[in-house]
């Protein structure tokens, strides 16, 4: 059965309506929309999307070590001449991190050892790992310190009887694949563990035996039960709290480094990176928005106040440890058996005069210095990382120790600073951007049809009413007007 012309223009009229709205509701619900599924979507379990990512890092990381070579450590040592350093490298490394002994819990979290592997890439490097460094003897400087931190005068003549009957020196020349994974032999090590010296490996290197293996238990939140604490440390190694540092810069914080909360709305919100290696947290700061590879990120810096030890945020004042250093170095022998180090910046960059003072060739600057991290904050992924920091290590001054002449003062010497890089592939990039960007414009070209599309509908459903209404007026009128002629024709027919 057809439909009558009052049915159609009631039917256009409520698809009309009905068209726009939907759209204008859609337009209006969608972020809403997209924010409950990325957050149901971004759940860490076994079925997750983002699980595979997790678990082995796609993206390639490039970690790449600037050592420093003292130059002058004959006039050091006879003429107390100022040191004088210049920088060797970069010699870099890939690295790859996987996830293994995986084991999830009823309150929303999972517990993971994370293996790194560093893999040597000589066409990124500039020498060889066989290149001799200058430096002072790291396992001579911590068996010294120690024994002042102990304060036993016993402790103390039992590491200057070894200093009498072995070859350590106050700096040493070693290659540079000794001093990260290979390690190597010093007297000192075998010797100092007879008088009860803590000394974790057989060899020294600042990554001996670490590659390969993993640097403990990290518990994290799945955002199962708070997406708010979505990839956030719980526990590592089985605590909340760190015995390395005091009150209340013990408590472990921040993430680990892999993802952050979604939908960063306040940029004034700091973003917390957990790091086991110095024991601390670091709080980053907005600095700017940034694309990368047509993602729209968040940058985040280390600035001034990261390392300050209190001058400048007092809260940080707990991460002193005896006494507090000037600040822009973070003092971390409490989690490095006893290795009077500090981490700073690179080349000092943000420290204090005091440090570049005592120490020549350094050159900080922030375009190659900086710690950065790009985040894209719908997702909370980090999508470029240039992590930059450095090692310092300190000789310190003991009177009682007379078979080595130690420097009058304490100056930090830098050893070497590194920089993990690491930004999203193209694949990825893509798929980040279909979620963030091409999915909203895409809603929002539909919304925008479907309200266009039933207004114009709308229109034409009120234009051809009117055209209707408009039209039986003049119907009505010429009816009566054939009428009247008929009646006329009929009258004039009648014989009066």
């Amino acid at each position: 059965m057809a439909l009558s012309a009052d049915a159609k223009t009631i039917l256009f009229v409520v698809l009309g309506a009905t068209m726009a709205l939907m759209g204008a509701v859609s337009y209006g619900m969608f972020p809403r929309i997209l924010q409950w599924q990325v957050e149901e979507n971004l759940i860490l379990s076994p079925e997750a999307e983002p699980y595979e990512y997790w678990k082995v890092v796609p993206v390639p990381i490039y970690a790449r070590f600037y050592f420093f070579n003292v130059t002058n450590t004959k006039d050091i040592l006879e003429i107390k001449a100022k040191p004088h350093v210049e920088e060797l490298g970069p010699y870099t490394f890939r690295e790859t991190r996987e996830k293994v002994n995986i084991t999830w819990h009823e309150n929303g979290t999972v517990s993971y050892h994370q293996i790194k592997r560093w893999f040597f890439e000589p066409s990124l490097t500039n020498g060889s790992l066989d290149d001799l460094v200058i430096n002072i003897n790291v396992p001579l400087a911590t068996a010294v310190n120690q024994g002042i931190r102990s304060g036993d005068s016993f402790f103390i003549s039992g590491i200057d009887a070894i200093l009498e009957h072995t070859k350590s020196t106050l700096f040493v020349t070693k290659s540079i694949r000794s001093l990260l994974f290979d390690g190597y032999e010093e007297e000192i090590l075998d010797t100092a563990k007879d008088i009860g010296i803590v000394v974790p490996y057989d060899k020294f290197g600042w990554f001996y035996p670490k590659n390969n293996s993993d640097d403990g238990e990290y518990t994290i939140f799945t955002g199962k039960t708070d997406v708010n604490k979505y990839g956030y440390v719980d526990l590592w190694k089985g605590s909340s709290v760190l015995s390395a540092r005091h009150p209340p810069c013990n408590k472990i914080q921040g993430t680990a480094g892999d993802m952050w909360p979604p939908f960063r709305n306040d940029k004034s919100e700091k973003l917390s990176l957990f790091v086991a290696d110095i024991c601390s947290t670091l709080q980053l700061s907005y600095l700017g928005d940034v694309d990368v590879n047509e993602i729209e990120s968040h940058r985040y810096w280390l600035d001034h106040t990261a390392l300050d030890n209190g001058k400048y945020e007092e809260q940080h004042a707990c991460l002193c440890t005896d006494s507090c250093m000037p600040s822009g170095a973070l003092d971390i022998e409490t989690c490095h058996y006893g290795t009077p180090a500090a981490v700073s910046f690179p080349h000092f960059l943000y420290a204090d005069q005091h440090y570049l003072e005592k120490i020549d060739g350094l050159k900080p600057d922030p375009e190659k210095h900086m710690f950065i991290i790009d985040l894209e904050p719908k997702l909370g992924i980090p999508v470029n990382v240039d992590a930059r920091l450095q090692i310092n290590v300190a000789i310190p001054n003991c009177d009682e120790i007379e078979n080595i002449d130690l420097p009058e003062e304490k100056i930090y010497y830098p050893i070497f600073w590194f920089s993990e890089s690491a930004s999203i592939n193209l694949e990825t990039a893509e798929k980040l951007k279909f979620v963030t960007k091409m999915l909203p414009q895409y809603v929002t070209i539909g919304c925008f049809l479907s309200v266009s599309f039933g207004i114009i509908i709308l229109l034409l459903a009120i234009y051809r009413s009117c055209r209707r209404g408009r039209r039986k007026p003049k119907k009505h009128m010429v009816y009566t007007a054939v009428k009247v002629v008929q009646q006329n024709e009929l009258l004039k027919g009648v014989d009066p």
